[in-house]
């Protein structure tokens, strides 16, 4: 009996101790979580901290810039002027006459000078070899203009002043030509109109016949007619 009376008296004794270092861990506990708890005898003095509101400055922003444009003159053009076109004369070329058969002419003459009418005979004695060759000979129809010009020529193309033309026909119509001009031109006019006739020609120089007798023949109707006759004569040295 008194094994086991003092066996529960250890085990309480046990029990008291442990009870007693839990409750003396929770209160160390508490007194270090809160110093301010009433349960601490040496509580900490109270420190009175003292605050002062510090105005917080505003920060000054300065004005706001706006950039002015400042306008770029813009260049003015400058005009280029045109050049002025500048009119070249255009050589003149003597054609050289080429013998072709008779075709319609459209060439109107560049004089038409009165042609002389002569009644006295002249010579037509042709020398041999004939000075004056036949050359290129035209014809067309011409309702205000009967008659012949042409050209005379030098054996080296050039042309030839001062050469007279004889044209006469079987109806008793003889005319001399006046003589030809620096650029060898002979105009005879027959007639301001339609003139018909059967016409034989020569060439005079220094007042003889120098060329063969050629022989041509004029209409009366103009529409499609023969009444304008180009004819270029050459000389053969």
């Amino acid at each position: 009996m008194l094994d086991r009376g003092g066996d529960n008296a250890y085990t309480v004794g046990i029990v008291v101790v442990v009870g007693a270092t839990v409750l003396l861990l929770g209160y160390f506990g508490l007194v270090l979580a809160n110093p301010q708890t009433p349960l601490n005898p040496f509580r900490p003095a109270k420190v009175a901290m003292a605050v002062t509101n510090t105005p917080v400055a505003t920060p000054t922003l300065p004005p706001t810039w706006t950039p002015t444009s400042t306008l770029t003159p813009t260049p003015t053009l400058t005009p280029t002027p045109s050049p002025t076109p500048t009119n070249t004369a255009t050589p003149t070329k003597t054609p050289t006459p080429t013998p072709t058969a008779t075709s319609q002419a459209t060439a109107t003459p560049t004089q038409t000078p009165t042609p002389v009418p002569t009644n006295t005979p002249l010579p037509t004695a042709t020398p041999e070899p004939p000075l004056y060759e036949l050359g290129d000979m035209e014809a067309g129809a011409d309702c205000t203009w009967t008659g012949v010009y042409g050209i005379i020529w030098s054996a080296t193309d050039l042309p030839l002043e001062g050469i007279q033309v004889h044209l006469w026909s079987e109806q008793g119509l003889e005319y001399l030509s006046t003589p030809s001009d620096a650029d060898g031109n002979y105009v005879i006019q027959v007639g301001a109109e339609p003139v018909a006739g059967r016409w034989q020609m020569e060439v005079f120089e220094a007042g003889q016949a120098q060329s063969a007798i050629i022989v041509f023949e004029t209409s009366r109707g103009c529409q499609n007619g023969l009444q304008k006759y180009r004819i270029e004569w050459r000389r053969t040295e």
